[in-house]
């Protein structure tokens, strides 16, 4: 394993278990885009939340090749509540649909 894509599981492992909320995301997916609005309902203000476009920083690829190997997903968005893998945008919008996301956030 590469050492840029060590550096990046490490930075992953420290968000998500850092905040509430953790979004991998590009800023040109239609999808992200629906999570990130989602996630910015008055709703979820009181939730530390943390967006990361993978798109906009020097070590996306790196990212996105970690996220690959962490999750067994390639697809963005890749949304984590309290340190788990919650999944993509169907996830997360049918979480919210449930009940389930505002559940796991105040767990």
């Amino acid at each position: 394993m590469s050492e840029q894509l060590a550096k990046a599981k490490e930075a992953i492992h420290k968000e998500i278990v850092s905040h509430k909320i953790t979004v991998y995301s590009k800023t040109w997916c239609g999808y992200c885009k629906r999570t990130k609005d989602l996630l910015a309902r008055d709703e979820f203000k009181e939730f530390d939340i943390a967006i990361h476009e993978i798109d906009k920083t020097e070590d996306g690829s790196a990212i996105q090749k970690a996220l690959a190997e962490i999750t067994g997903k390639t697809s963005v968005p890749q949304v984590f509540v309290n340190g788990e893998l919650l999944g993509g945008n169907d996830d997360t919008q049918a979480a919210y649909r449930s009940g389930k996301l505002i559940q796991k956030l105040k767990a």
